[in-house]
């Protein structure tokens, strides 16, 4: 409870509903950009710690890409390769997990390349 001192009598005061000035709910997209693309759990942590309402589900299928990027412990370079004399006789394959699902649902990507033509 607060009080106003110094007012004069024919002064008015006004009452205002306290619901109406509350900042509308904040989001997890929100939240993990101000805290510096931190973690989920960390951001969940964060939130619970300071009694903000969020929407776990939600939190939980957000995807990030600058977070997805930032984290990768995969480096993907080239290295030029010397060819070889025929078709199909050395092959690179590589089985690359990744996220979010495709459009068709698909989370794998599969990437070939021939030495000989380097064809991918």
């Amino acid at each position: 409870m607060f009080s106003i001192k110094n007012t004069s009598e024919n002064e008015h005061l006004v009452q205002i509903n306290l619901n109406t000035l509350i900042i509308p709910k904040l989001t997890y997209k929100t939240l993990h950009y101000r805290l510096m693309y931190i973690k989920p759990n960390r951001v969940l942590k964060t939130t619970k710690d300071t009694k903000i309402p969020i929407n776990k589900t939600k939190t939980i299928k957000y995807h990030c890409k600058l977070y997805t990027l930032s984290k990768s412990i995969y480096i993907i370079f080239y290295i030029f390769l010397a060819p070889t004399t025929r078709y199909l006789i050395k092959i690179y394959i590589d089985i690359i997990k990744y996220k979010p699902l495709s459009t068709n649902g698909y989370k794998y990507i599969i990437h070939l390349l021939d030495r000989y033509s380097n064809y991918q």
